[in-house]
């Protein structure tokens, strides 16, 4: 993580299929860090509740920064899948890596890489 910490983008991916133990692993950094984990999908839906559908596109990006802003220097973010929702039309990895930008992030990602591609619950 400290490594991350001088580079353009601080985005760390914790890689793995589903059981793996990306949470456990992703605990005990909190716990080691002072900080806990944030539950993406849990916020952000919560924050797109009361927005159209065109304006839940137009404004995710908005509101996932504003999510991220409350919390502490270092982010632990889980449960990501509303970022992929096709009817929100976004690119989760551009929109983790902008994200990394001021602040080192480290986030799970379901499944694997397969041909030097990252795959995400295919």
């Amino acid at each position: 993580m400290q490594v991350a910490d001088n580079l353009y983008n601080r985005l760390v991916l914790l890689v793995g299929e589903t059981g793996s133990g990306k949470a456990a692993v992703q605990r005990e950094v909190a716990l080691q860090l002072g900080t806990t984990v944030i539950n993406v999908n849990l916020l952000l839906s919560a924050a797109l509740l009361e927005l159209t559908a065109k304006q839940r596109v137009l404004h995710l990006p908005e509101l996932f920064s504003r999510i991220l802003a409350d919390a502490q220097s270092t982010l632990l973010l889980d449960n990501l899948e509303i970022l992929f929702d096709k009817v929100l039309q976004q690119d989760p990895l551009r929109l983790l890596l902008s994200m990394s930008r001021s602040r080192t992030m480290l986030a799970t990602w379901n499944e694997t890489t397969q041909g030097g591609k990252l795959i995400y619950a295919e």
